[in-house]
Formats: C-alpha cells, sequence, structure tokens
C-alpha cells in the first residue's frame, strides 16, 4: 500500500479505567514499564504514549516518565515520548509540567528526547509570561504538538473553534501534524482532517505544507532508525 506502520506503546494514565476493566494488579505501571523494557527492541515500536482521558495531574506520573526517560530513552536516541497534555481546559498547566517532568529526569549528558504532546489546545496565555516561557520550551526541544480537531469537538473539549491555538503554534514556527485520535473511533482519515482544518480553521496551503514538512522530517529518522534497530 505504501503506508508504513510504527507503534506506540500505549500506558493508561487512568487508574478508574483498570478498574472499569477489571485490571485488578496494583502493580500496573511497574508491570507495564518491564514490558515496554523489552518491547522497546522491536524496530516496529518507536516509543511510549500515556493514554487516556485527562482528568489527573501530569505530576502522577513523574516516577514513570522518570523511568522511561533514564531507562529507554538514554539508550534509545530515536524513542519518542508521546504525552496526552492540554485536551481540556481543567488542567492548563499539563503541558509545561509534562516537558519539565521530562527535563528533570535526564541523566548527566543526556539530551532531550524526541516527545510529543498530543492535543495541546489549553495552556497558560501564549501571551503571557508562562505561555512565551512554554512555546520557548517547545521550540528549543522541538517538541511536535498533533492536533485532532474531529475528536476536540466530539469529545467536546473545544467548543469555540475561534480560540483553536493551531495557527497560533504554526506562527510562532513550532513543529505540528495533524492527526485523527483514532482512525477507527471517529470514523475519520487524513483527508476527512484535512477538510475540517480548511473550513472551520481556515489553515492556508502554506500552513499545511508547514506541517508536511515536519511530518517528513519524522518520517525520514524514523526510517533511518527502523534501519538501524532491524540490523541489531
Amino acid at each position: 500500500t505504501g503506508v508504513d506502520i510504527r507503534f506506540l506503546a500505549a500506558i493508561r494514565r487512568i487508574p478508574l479505567t483498570l478498574v472499569k476493566d477489571n485490571i485488578v494488579s496494583g502493580n500496573y505501571l511497574t508491570e507495564a514499564i518491564q514490558a515496554l523494557k523489552v518491547v522497546c527492541k522491536d524496530p516496529y515500536v518507536v516509543g511510549s504514549d500515556f493514554v487516556g482521558e485527562e482528568i489527573n495531574d501530569i505530576e502522577e506520573l513523574k516516577a514513570v516518565i522518570r523511568e522511561i526517560v533514564t531507562g529507554i530513552a538514554s539508550e534509545d536516541p530515536n524513542w519518542t515520548i508521546r504525552v496526552h497534555a492540554g485536551e481540556n481546559d481543567s488542567l492548563k498547566s499539563n503541558m509545561s509540567r509534562s516537558i519539565s517532568l521530562v527535563e528533570q529526569s535526564l541523566l548527566p549528558g543526556q539530551s532531550f528526547p524526541y516527545m510529543r504532546i498530543g492535543h495541546g489546545l489549553y495552556c497558560a496565555s501564549l501571551k503571557s509570561k508562562q505561555g512565551r516561557e512554554l512555546l520557548e520550551k517547545i521550540r528549543v526541544h522541538d517538541i511536535v504538538l498533533e492536533f485532532q480537531l474531529t475528536s476536540n469537538v466530539r469529545l467536546n473539549n473545544i467548543i469555540d473553534l475561534k480560540t483553536h491555538p493551531l495557527k497560533k503554534y504554526l506562527h510562532e514556527g513550532i513543529s505540528c501534524v495533524m492527526g485523527t485520535d483514532g482512525y477507527g473511533l471517529y470514523g475519520t482519515d487524513s483527508i476527512d482532517e484535512q477538510l475540517a482544518l480548511s473550513n472551520f480553521l481556515k489553515v492556508s496551503d502554506e500552513e499545511f505544507l508547514q506541517m508536511k514538512a515536519a511530518e517528513e522530517k519524522i518520517i525520514a529518522r524514523q526510517q533511518e532508525n527502523f534501519l538501524c534497530k532491524s540490523k541489531v
């Protein structure tokens, strides 16, 4: 098909979903890290992802993030750490805190790992001191922001599309990409999402090219990494 598929190993961030799905182990996160250290050797697994509804402070995952940074990303320079953050307006500090937690976890001399933030709708005002500091951190660490408009609307995480920050981030030169947040869940594909961004957010052709360039950079790096890991 010409499509390359790579995987992020998902770790649930919400204890409530574990109870609902009858996951009774009290050592879920410890066991997840142990499994992650095994599957991270697979060339098709390119990173980890904290998934689930954003109802808890990212600080609760501090120990897990440190383990991924020091135990996996320190050995695999291409490992990607993805965090769902800024999806709703109840925890506007999660975006900046997730970056700070990665920074605080770095070993002496360790480079900041590749990082992606899913959603990134809500944070301190980008015009405020905290907002400008967040922008600078995102820019310095070349963190990628993922936007999934259909998911945001259907989950009622954004009501007024005029407040959507995608164009602001693109204007600031931040690496942004487009996603579906689950093709099977929302019944959309990349064409549907592109049309939505074009029609509702008025994303221009130039801005789409800017997002495409960010995605091509990621794909090229991951393809090179795949070839290297496949030889091991």
